[in-house]
């Protein structure tokens, strides 16, 4: 898989059926499971890569991208809001919740507040 930005700024997703070249403000957000990374785009699809989560981490941290948990790194710009009920969660903007742990809470309360 190449995932290096091509001359488009795409990056090109490798899966068991094929090549997906997308582009890094429409993923919403990727989860691990094991040694693979799924990745969820704004038109609703959903990749399955072989790939650690850790390895998209250090390719799309120039595209606005945090990570919020040992699971998931999100794309800043698809948050909808950032809940404060039992813990830190975000809301996304595919209405999924995903949980901010206690360890990256710190940092990402700093990041999204901005100079406040």
């Amino acid at each position: 898989m190449n995932m290096e930005p091509n001359h488009q700024n795409k990056i090109v997703l490798s899966t068991m059926e094929g090549y997906y070249p997308v582009r890094p403000e429409n993923i919403i957000y990727c989860k691990a499971q094991d040694s693979y990374t799924h990745v969820y785009l704004q038109d609703g699809k959903h990749y399955i890569i072989s790939r650690l989560l850790k390895e998209f981490e250090q390719v799309l941290a120039a595209h606005n991208f945090f990570r919020i948990h040992k699971s998931y790194l999100i794309n800043i710009d698809h948050i909808e809001k950032v809940l404060k009920a039992d813990g830190v969660t975000v809301m996304m903007s595919n209405q999924e919740e995903l949980p901010v742990s206690f360890r990256k809470k710190e940092g990402f309360m700093q990041m999204i507040k901005g100079p406040w």
